[in-house]
């Protein structure tokens, strides 16, 4: 697979949106790859679906995580590229990083839709109707979790009435033609489908941590129900994702840091990107991560007994300097990736929902059964008051997936818009602006698009 990820993302991004026109338009040039060409067999069938996979190893994305992560304080000022108002959460609508990300996030989404395109209702030379089922699941496992994406980062996506959703897509787009923001609930439903067709007919048993499995598009689809403030599903999903993760050979690491250690092979990764220097790394920015300010305070104030520090924080930066150790040079070596979805991840998702079932038993089981790892006792995550169970979620969570994929930023959302929860001062700078603004260029691109509140005159 390891070429064809390269070569894929190179051929997809060929297809181009402009007609021919006039007495040219029925000249067909030799060796360029299109929608017609894109598909015509097994074999280029499978490499388009790692054209896919491929997409997702962006400098624009793995960058990105990096400066969400300045927002929170979870890292610290660090001078990458569009860095300016992250940590101020003063971003202006003609950041490169935001524009950058956002459209490549979208090119992700295009490119899932083309290969769908060419395999959905169609017959494919070699291709099994079983083997091309599963494909098209792992194709929209990916067209939803960058829709996914798009809203959380720039959609009121903790607002189910509300309007401010995001373009969706699930058609190719070969043009420019204008089209609005689906609202909240459309985008949700969208995702929803698709991770639906994800949970009943992607493989089973996944060829890899970097391939997509029915466990994975379960595990996402919990991550979503928990954003819908659906309880009941998001901690039954959580659950099933935990018990009968072991059987397809997904399972905690005995130690934090060997997840980081392990890469895209840690049996905990629920999805990560495949990623082996020279050919093909991902585009990671975190090799020199340093340390924010909010994330030693929330260090600082999960001790227990005689100020031992949360062995995850120990672990990561005190003994490592970082979380992201593997090899980003050496010749055929492993190196760091996108851990976009780990089973730690299911065990804060369960006690969260159970708690906001006012379960708090039950909640603080799930939690302890994560944070033992982390060096606490159960006796101690037994005593937390229910009045501080949540925060205490909030807390382990951040020190536990930070850097990996923001969850902390969109945690601190919901906590304020569900409970009236103070982001800032305590967390952030400021929590003026809940969403990042619609990029300029996209705005004037799509004139039917529109900016989210607080960006008019930004």
């Amino acid at each position: 697979m390891n070429n064809k990820y390269i070569l894929l993302g190179l051929l997809l991004i060929l297809i181009t949106s402009c007609d021919l026109m006039g007495d040219i338009e029925n000249i067909q040039p030799e060796n360029v790859l299109t929608d017609e060409t894109l598909v015509t067999d097994k074999n280029s069938a499978e490499t388009a679906l790692n054209g896919v996979y491929a997409s997702w190893r962006s400098i624009e994305i793995g960058w990105f995580t990096s400066l969400m992560s300045m927002r929170t304080g979870t890292e610290d000022m660090r001078y990458i590229g569009g860095f300016q108002g992250f940590a101020e959460n003063d971003i202006k609508v003609d950041n490169i990083a935001v524009e950058k990300n956002y459209t490549t996030l979208y090119r992700v989404i295009n490119m899932a839709n083309s290969v769908l395109a060419q395999l959905e209702g169609k017959s494919v030379d070699g291709l099994t109707d079983e083997r091309k089922t599963e494909m098209i699941a792992e194709i929209k496992f990916h067209r939803a979790m960058a829709h996914f994406h798009l809203l959380r980062q720039f959609g009121e996506f903790w607002d189910i009435t509300s309007e401010y959703g995001i373009v969706t897509y699930d058609v190719p787009v070969r043009d420019n033609t204008p089209k609005a923001r689906a609202a909240v609930a459309k985008a949700y439903e969208l995702i929803e489908n698709d991770l639906n067709v994800v949970v009943s007919d992607a493989p089973v048993y996944p060829k890899a941590n970097y391939y997509v499995s029915q466990t994975t598009g379960k595990a996402l689809l919990a991550r979503v129900k928990l954003y819908l403030n659906e309880y009941a599903q998001a901690a039954q999903l959580a659950s099933e994702v935990i018990t009968e993760g072991a059987a397809t050979g997904y399972m905690l690491e005995p130690a934090y840091f060997d997840v980081f250690r392990n890469g895209f092979n840690s049996s905990e990764v629920l999805f990560a990107i495949f990623a082996s220097y020279p050919n093909e790394p991902t585009s990671m920015n975190t090799t020199t991560l340093k340390v924010g300010s909010t994330l030693t305070r929330i260090a600082d104030e999960m001790v227990e007994g005689e100020m031992v520090y949360d062995n995850r924080y120990v672990e990561a930066y005190q003994n490592a300097a970082s979380k992201y150790v593997q090899n980003d040079y050496a010749s055929g070596e492993p190196s760091n990736t996108h851990f976009f979805i780990r089973l730690a991840e299911m065990y804060y998702i369960l006690a969260e929902a159970e708690a906001r079932q006012a379960h708090w038993n039950e909640a603080r089981m799930a939690l302890a059964q994560i944070c033992v790892r982390a060096g606490y006792s159960e006796e101690a995550i037994a005593a937390i008051p229910d009045a501080q169970v949540l925060e205490q979620i909030l807390k382990h969570k951040w020190l536990e997936l930070n850097t990996e994929n923001n969850e902390e930023w969109y945690d601190l959302v919901r906590y304020h818009m569900i409970d009236g929860f103070t982001i800032a001062p305590d967390y952030v700078m400021s929590d003026n602006l809940l969403t990042l603004p619609i990029p300029r260029s996209a705005i004037a691109g799509n004139n039917l698009l529109k900016q989210n509140k607080g960006y008019d005159e930004n």
